[in-house]
């Protein structure tokens, strides 16, 4: 008797294990595809401090106002040269409508230059190796580099803060996963403080001439992530 009763308790703890695991698929996939916020060209503005924490957001440790960061990287190697770039390209667009320039570094220690990267569509991609949620969707990342690398610029940009997450630990993690996609290092926190970003995982999708078009707090999905794409191509 004993022993059935164990059988019951552990099938209906699977189902409820199961159960909540599709609940909870299903309560993020919602939460994500609400969470690119786009307007017209002109009118994006970066996020502030003061908004709650979103659910599957990582907090940076320190966090008080603005502790996150974005970049940039050329797809292909590491300090690559920079894109060529049109005149068109360079001077469409009015300063106002610009993402904030910054700079952060290379595997090497280089510093390179948000506005360096000019000329093709860019995703910035704030992350950590301690946090769950930038974890979760680096495949997504990973997927899209490998397609679209050569026509979308993936910045994936470590906030390497020295203490909670150091450059060690960042590439470590990356090596492991087999991540392919160039990163570079925000040390300096140069990008967390001018796009006051107060949790991460946080996305930037930012067209061809510079310009700040769209952006995504939390983890996101292939889909949303693709949606971002979309806008800039």
């Amino acid at each position: 008797m004993k022993k059935n009763t164990w059988i019951v308790i552990a099938a209906v703890m699977a189902v409820l294990l199961i159960g909540g695991s599709l609940l909870y698929r299903q309560l993020r996939d919602k939460n994500q595809g609400q969470q690119l916020q786009t307007k017209a060209v002109g009118e994006v503005t970066l996020p502030q401090a003061g908004p709650a924490i979103l659910p599957g957001e990582g907090t940076v440790p320190g966090a008080q106002t603005a502790p996150q960061t974005v970049t940039e990287e050329t797809p292909q190697t590491t300090g690559a040269p920079a894109p060529a770039q049109t005149a068109d390209e360079t001077q469409a667009a009015d300063p106002s409508d610009l993402a904030p320039d910054i700079t952060f570094y290379d595997a090497a220690g280089n510093p390179v230059k948000l506005s360096d990267l000019r000329g093709k569509p860019v995703v910035l991609n704030l992350w950590a190796s301690w946090c769950p949620p930038c974890r979760e969707e680096m495949p997504y990342f990973q997927a899209k580099y490998e397609a679209l690398g050569e026509e979308i610029v993936f910045v994936m940009l470590n906030l390497t803060d020295g203490f909670e997450e150091t450059k060690e630990k960042a590439d470590a993690f990356v090596k492991e996963n087999e991540f392919t996609f160039p990163v570079y290092y925000d040390t300096l926190r140069d990008a967390a403080t001018t796009y006051q970003a107060y949790s991460i995982p946080r996305t930037f999708f930012i067209d061809r001439a510079g310009r700040l078009i769209a952006h995504a707090i939390g983890s996101l999905s292939a889909d949303v992530l693709q949606q971002g794409i979309d806008m800039i191509r």
